[in-house]
């Protein structure tokens, strides 16, 4: 009697599922940020700059980090922050021998909802959206002379679309698109707009 109740003990254990892994997680990665608006404005104008040229830093290298939680195979809510890194503006004016220049910081943190759809072999997709809050911190100056530095900030909505491929019980890999709209309000609204970062990170539950 005693061997049966050891067999079938073993038994119940082999066919028992592996124990699944918690629906907590945290990740971080990187990628390339783009600035969707990168104009002069009436602003300058303003400044007597009649024929103004420069240069503005449209994309730079973006900084992720977020943790989540999944309800159970197709919903989640996540909490992300992104640093967007800093995007500058030189432009001038040479018939009006007027400059102006502007550096921008631009981060956001978001809270958003997260629909999967699980595929073959540990693929999955999933979709984002949620809302924002972005801040732009600003120093400029004009032909020289300081502008007062401040910071914007404001709440707007995001959307994401992603792929991630799970390597193991405990780790992902994530590859995904994210757009965040009307981040910033520099003085010259050269940043002011949406922005977009195609990232790659690591997830890991515990």
């Amino acid at each position: 009697m005693r061997p049966l109740r050891i067999l079938t003990l073993i038994l119940l254990g082999a066919s028992a599922p592996a124990f699944a892994a918690s629906p907590w997680y945290i990740g971080a990665g990187f990628g390339a940020g783009h600035s969707e608006n990168a104009t002069i404005n009436a602003n300058m104008i303003a400044y007597g700059m009649t024929a103004p040229y420069g240069s503005y830093a449209r994309s730079n290298t973006t900084l992720d980090v977020f943790g989540g939680y999944r309800f159970n195979r197709y919903i989640g809510m996540e909490l992300s922050y992104m640093d967007f890194g800093t995007y500058s503006l030189n432009a001038t004016d040479l018939a009006n021998g007027i400059s102006v220049s502007e550096s921008d910081r631009i981060s956001a943190l978001s809270i958003a909802a997260v629909a999967y759809e699980p595929l073959d072999r540990g693929f999955a997709v999933f979709g984002k959206f949620g809302l924002a809050a972005g801040t732009d911190s600003e120093t400029c100056s004009v032909t020289g002379t300081p502008c007062s530095p401040h910071s914007s900030s404001g709440i707007n909505p995001m959307i994401g679309l992603g792929a991630r491929l799970q390597l193991s019980r405990e780790m992902s890999l994530n590859v995904e698109y994210d757009e965040y709209s009307d981040i910033g309000n520099s003085y010259w609204e050269y940043t002011a707009g949406n922005f977009t970062a195609l990232n790659v990170s690591a997830l890991y539950r515990f």
